[in-house]
């Protein structure tokens, strides 16, 4: 049982190293160590591993809509916010049929004058608001995770 919960605990160190627990709290990974460490205690006949294995089960079935929702998310389609991708094209100048390297190539122009490291004209606000366009326009160009 000692290999199995050591197992356990190098997937989830894998897992948190990976990234693949992003979202997670520190909670949440401690409830997953209670769970192991309760399951080893349990084999032993120890009481307060039920208690372990008890809690960190309550915590996960508590907070599972949560951590679900961190597993699924971006899964969904993306909604269309057609305003803001008309204002995105507007402020860029592209049309409706621009590919990545016409919304990069007029990114670029335009912020060659808004960006703060030109002497006395930079502006913050416009090169924000470029950089959010074209951010939106090329995420619009990728197909919808599934």
């Amino acid at each position: 049982m000692t290999v199995l919960v050591l197992l356990g605990l190098g997937v989830l160190g894998w897992l948190w190293f990976s990234g693949k627990l992003r979202g997670w709290t520190v909670a949440d990974i401690a409830a997953v160590v209670a769970i192991l460490g309760g399951l080893r205690l349990v084999s032993t006949g120890s009481l307060p591993g039920l208690m372990l294995l008890g809690g960190g089960a309550f915590w996960i079935y508590r907070n599972w809509a949560r951590i679900a929702q961190i597993r699924l998310k971006g899964t969904a389609p993306r909604p269309i916010d057609y305003e803001a991708v008309g204002a995105a094209r507007v402020l860029l100048g592209v049309d409706e049929t621009a590919g990545a390297g016409e919304i990069r190539s007029a990114h670029r122009r335009l912020i060659a004058d808004a960006h703060r490291d030109q002497v006395g004209a930079g502006d913050a606000d416009l090169a924000y608001r470029l950089n959010a366009a074209r951010d939106l326009l090329l995420d619009r160009l990728k197909p919808p995770t599934t």
